[in-house]
């Protein structure tokens, strides 16, 4: 089940609110919070994947023009590293 969070449902007052409505909001947040660390991990660990892959194929010279094209915005990227 997905955890949908709307800030439209944020506590304006938490100093004033119930304490079973700031279990509520804190859990959902809870819920949320992992979700997006897990596709955080998923997106980081896809991009890591593709940087050493170029970075190889860059270094034993086996990037064809197809791959240069394809590899470009990796090749291009502030946080590319050819090590």
């Amino acid at each position: 089940m997905a955890t949908t969070y709307s800030d439209a449902d944020a506590i304006a007052d938490i100093p004033n609110a119930l304490y079973d409505v700031l279990r509520a909001r804190f859990v959902v947040l809870a819920g949320v919070t992992d979700a997006v660390g897990a596709e955080r991990k998923a997106l980081w660990d896809e991009i890591d994947r593709r940087e050493k892959e170029v970075a190889i194929k860059l270094r034993i010279g086996a990037l064809s023009a197809a791959d240069l094209v394809l590899y470009q915005s990796v090749i291009n990227s502030p946080t590319f590293s050819r090590n």
